[in-house]
């Protein structure tokens, strides 16, 4: 099945806050990584609830608050819980620089960025339509217009993955 092209060492699937993170973790890992995202560009499809958290978005971006497009710091916070009928919500307030709004599609962008100076090959404008596996093995991944081989594949496509399902 393999052809012996397109062969990297990882292959992640996504390009959002979760997948640009594991594949700057593996290429400062000393990991060849190829980051795929389907999007026009990292972040163009903006869903998520708005904010980054400060402690472990600096464990991947040590200067990301000097650097990253950031919208404005967040110091009141708002949980719900929802039920059948009714919902409670939570709030605290907390002067401490803890989170920031952002616009994905600036953010991701910015932080996609970061991650083909650590050395990710990013891929967009791709949709990874199946997961290549031989002796119920995943070995890489189908594209529309190609198949990508790797050791590791790294689905970070989203709470509604088709891929992982």
């Amino acid at each position: 099945m393999y052809d012996g092209k397109n062969k990297t060492e990882v292959i992640v699937v996504g390009a959002g806050p979760a997948g640009i993170s594991g594949a700057i973790t593996l290429a400062r890992a000393g990991k060849k990584v190829v980051l795929i995202e389907r999007g026009m560009f990292a972040g163009s499809k903006n869903v998520f609830g708005g904010a980054i958290y400060t402690v472990p978005t600096k464990e991947i971006f040590p200067d990301f608050e000097t650097e990253a497009p950031l919208e404005r710091r967040n110091i009141e916070h708002n949980f719900m819980i929802l039920g059948k009928s009714d919902a409670t919500t939570i709030s605290y307030r907390k002067d401490e620089n803890v989170s920031y709004s952002v616009i994905r599609g600036k953010f991701d962008r910015w932080a996609a960025e970061q991650a083909k100076k650590e050395g990710v090959v990013l891929v967009e404008q791709t949709v990874v339509r199946e997961l290549l596996k031989e002796n119920n093995r995943v070995i890489g991944v189908k594209t529309e217009l190609e198949e990508y081989y790797s050791d590791i594949v790294v689905l970070a496509d989203g709470v509604n993955s088709l891929l992982a399902k």
